[in-house]
């Protein structure tokens, strides 16, 4: 059993290796023995590795040559049981390696003189989310900023026999797009590990919804106006945590300045562009341009998109709120959203050190 085991890490290896090397991705081998199940799963997992090689290759290409490498090479929209590997892959690999910078980030707070153990900790939990953040927009801009469907709503949904949907997508485009959901599913287990805020369920809804949509948009092709949605809900969160590490350094004018800057960026994607996306994919979407309804499958994904937006209301109050204070007080005093126990252990803290 040891050795069928190491036989399908062996093939995932040498599939992500092929994939990044641009090599072909290994055959599946033939049932013969008694270990041909478990050997053909481990195939499978390499082929699902080398797609992520290959996605990941050709997304490094366009970031570091520029929009004109942009398209070099179209996958097909395959959305399988190696698809699923994928995302399990990815988002393995991803939970590892986010929660592995998040534990070494803490002593980085110390040498910024973050004294204080529990604020160390927030300062850890921001720098993760405001480092793929970063990362994620620029890729995004990078691999799909020069694409008219982001200003045309008559491209966004060509080919308009089939409503916008595609067979065939950029290697690029598709490794950043399941780079994503493999990031909300690696989330939802981080969500769960890390203290809880006050908008838990919130956030559980949030993360769960963005899983079903980003899965569900890509098994039917509908790649671009899932790409403008998330580049919607992306693009306020480094002004966001950007704001939260600020706070924590106690640079309160540097902090208050990307605060703003993250409740009229939040207040523009979320709240006044997003639910126009909403009705133009009801009313002018897919089953328009194709001259008849929306078909079930387009019209619970719709659903899903409005069912977001009470969600986007909520955190706008808690922006609100968070305004406020600072008007009143002269400080943004942390995240609105933190728990009690989080706040409890805070002032005890603070306390110690008077």
């Amino acid at each position: 059993m040891e050795f069928v085991n190491g036989l399908g890490a062996v093939e995932a290896v040498r599939g992500l290796v092929e994939g990044l090397l641009g090599a072909g991705a290994a055959p599946p081998p033939a049932p013969a023995s008694p270990g041909a199940l478990a050997g053909a799963a481990g195939a499978a997992l390499g082929r699902a590795a080398g797609e992520l090689g290959r996605g990941a290759r050709a997304t490094w290409r366009v970031a570091v040559a520029g929009r004109q490498a942009a398209g070099a090479e179209e996958v097909p929209v395959s959305m399988g049981l190696e698809y699923l590997l994928e995302v399990a892959v990815l988002s393995g690999a991803m939970l590892v390696v986010t929660r592995a910078f998040q534990a070494a980030s803490p002593p980085l707070a110390g040498l910024l003189g973050i004294k204080r153990p529990l604020v160390r900790k927030k300062f850890a939990m921001a720098l993760r989310e405001f480092v793929f953040y970063g990362i994620s927009l620029y890729l995004w801009w990078a691999c799909l900023g020069h694409h008219p469907w982001l200003r045309d709503n008559a491209s966004l949904w060509a080919p308009r026999a089939t409503g916008g949907r595609v067979a065939v997508v950029a290697a690029e485009f598709r490794f950043i797009y399941t780079l994503e959901l493999c990031w909300y599913t690696s989330g939802l287990v981080s969500l769960i590990v890390d203290p809880k805020k006050k908008d838990f369920w919130e956030m559980a809804v949030h993360h769960l919804c963005t899983i079903y949509l980003l899965f569900f948009s890509s098994l039917h092709g509908h790649f671009k106006i899932g790409a403008v949605v998330y580049l919607l809900h992306n693009v306020s969160d480094p002004f966001l945590n950007g704001a939260k590490l600020l706070n924590y350094l106690d640079l309160d004018g540097p902090c208050t300045a990307a605060f703003v800057g993250y409740a009229l960026v939040f207040a523009g994607s979320r709240l006044a562009y997003y639910p126009w996306v909403i009705y133009n994919a009801e009313f002018r979407g897919p089953g328009f341009h194709r001259g008849e309804e929306n078909d079930f499958d387009e019209m619970v994904l719709i659903r899903f998109l409005a069912l977001l937006f009470p969600i986007h209301c909520y955190w706008f109050m808690l922006i609100i709120k968070v305004a406020y204070k600072t008007l009143t007080t002269g400080s943004t005093g942390g995240d609105n959203r933190s728990d009690s126990e989080d706040e409890a252990a805070d002032e005890d803290e603070a306390k110690k050190e008077r």
